[in-house]
């Protein structure tokens, strides 16, 4: 009977996409977008039978939340009060901003961002925040000079800590970094060659990272720089007609990052 009392499962539930209200600098309600909402908790199996419902109901009543602090807390109350031992709740999103290092500044750049909570039941919070800039360099300042950085690239920024943080400040700092380290640098005869392309990355790398430490009470930062490839997709079509063969012709380009 004590192995049956003192025993835990673990519960989870993933891909629930709903539509919220995320952090954005800009506006003050939020912004708008599309969120994968993914859960796991520690409880005792009496519970397991109607967690499942409970939580859809949290999340399904709208009326009581707007964005994912308030879903979180709602969330927290209720494994609380079921004496969940530890409940860990990820929000993943994409969050459109303007591109500055295009020349025109209105290249929307689609950013991916997870936001998690963790909370213990003898503890507080743990927050911690990814995002995925993507850097795909218009900019005239890449096409004068040699520019020693593959084009695109994903700059990958992870952290811990309790202060807000918009996603805009790491799209800032990401692009500052780029253009100042790239603009003060010498470009020289082997720009181009791969040890060099490495050396940069990792000076970005360092930049940001001091960047969000010098502006930011985080812990435990974590950045990296992933190439990506960029695919064009061509399409040809020939179309008979009832005098002659014609041959039409359909461009199509897109921005993709595997």
């Amino acid at each position: 009977m004590n192995d049956e009392k003192n025993s835990l499962i673990e519960v989870s539930m993933n891909n629930l996409y709903y539509p919220m209200k995320v952090m954005s600098r800009n506006i003050y309600n939020g912004e708008s977008s599309i969120v994968n909402i993914s859960m796991s908790t520690l409880i005792e199996p009496k519970h397991e039978a109607e967690f499942a419902s409970n939580i859809m109901k949290i999340i399904n009543d709208r009326k009581e939340y707007i964005g994912p602090n308030q879903l979180s807390k709602k969330i927290f109350d209720y494994t609380n009060s079921i004496n969940g031992v530890k409940t860990n709740i990820s929000f993943e999103y994409p969050y459109f901003i303007s591109n500055r290092l295009n020349d025109a500044n209105n290249e929307i750049t689609k950013c991916f961002c997870t936001y998690s909570i963790e909370k213990k039941i003898l503890s507080g919070y743990k927050r911690s925040y990814k995002v995925v800039v993507p850097v795909i360099m218009y900019h005239t300042l890449f096409s004068l000079i040699n520019a020693p950085l593959d084009s695109p690239i994903e700059i990958v920024v992870e952290f811990e800590g309790d202060d807000t943080i918009f996603t805009e400040d790491i799209v800032e700092i990401v692009e500052n970094s780029i253009i100042k380290i790239i603009s003060n640098s010498i470009i020289n005869d082997n720009t181009n060659s791969n040890e060099n392309k490495i050396n940069f990355k990792i000076k970005i790398i360092e930049d940001v990272k001091n960047s969000l430490l010098s502006k930011f009470n985080i812990d435990h930062c974590s950045i990296k720089a992933i190439n990506q490839q960029l695919l064009y997709l061509y399409s040809a079509e020939t179309v008979q007609t009832e005098d002659k063969i014609k041959a039409v012709g359909v461009y199509k380009l897109e921005q993709i990052f595997n």
